[in-house]
């Protein structure tokens, strides 16, 4: 396409933020390659807004290219060689081939990217290529708590997760969500016996703990 119909397609098709649409004179870019763009005489310009709305990663980012192009691919063989359990678990092997070294550096926003190699007990649970496997962690220790909560309008996960956040301190849940002790105890029992568990030893806590993890993933 000449540059001359890019600027007529661009006047005729695009409403333009910021300026008076029949004043424009917009330039015909041809090419553009991370934080600069290239017009069809070569000449080279710093794009200075595009960073604050949609391309804070610059034009053409190889490492979301190949990322994508690397989820494809391995897509394609796996269904190709066998039909997957769930789309789960394609995302995960992806996840963890391609997307465990993607890198963003230089970021002008406060934005933490969730490294592979930094998620702790999570690493393990996306080694474990038995779905099925994580799943019956999750339904045996806390998907009873879960149902519960949607079919009576409650949110006894989320004081759960602050519980064992506090390592099992009435006294710390009641100053983070201002409710009485009373009240926390009284809601302790009811999730121990929705659950059927008591909270109390180590292996009781992190069953509890390690199902949170597992649904967080799944």
């Amino acid at each position: 396409m000449t540059p001359e119909k890019i600027v007529e397609n661009h006047k005729k098709y695009v409403l333009q933020s910021w300026s008076k649409q029949g004043n424009l004179n917009p330039i015909p870019v041809a090419k553009a390659d991370g934080i600069y763009f290239y017009d069809f005489d070569g000449n080279r310009y710093t794009d200075m807004s595009s960073q604050l709305v949609n391309l804070n990663l610059g034009y053409g980012n190889k490492a979301i290219g190949d990322a994508i192009i690397g989820v494809k691919a391995d897509m394609a063989d796996h269904i190709s060689s066998r039909k997957l359990e769930s789309a789960f678990e394609r995302t995960i092997y992806s996840y963890k081939k391609h997307w465990g070294g993607f890198k963003v550096d230089n970021m002008m926003f406060d934005m933490t990217p969730m490294f592979y190699d930094r998620l702790e007990v999570k690493k393990l649970i996306l080694a474990v290529d038995d779905i099925l496997l994580l799943e019956s962690i999750y339904n045996e220790n806390l998907k009873k708590l879960e149902v519960y909560d949607r079919d009576n309008g409650t949110d006894y996960m989320s004081f759960l997760r602050l519980y064992l956040k506090y390592d099992g301190s009435v006294q710390r849940v009641a100053q983070e969500t201002f409710v009485h002790r009373n009240t926390i105890n009284y809601q302790l029992a009811k999730i121990k016996r929705i659950l059927g568990n008591n909270l109390k030893t180590f292996e009781e806590r992190f069953k509890i703990i390690l199902a949170f993890e597992v649904r967080d993933v799944l």
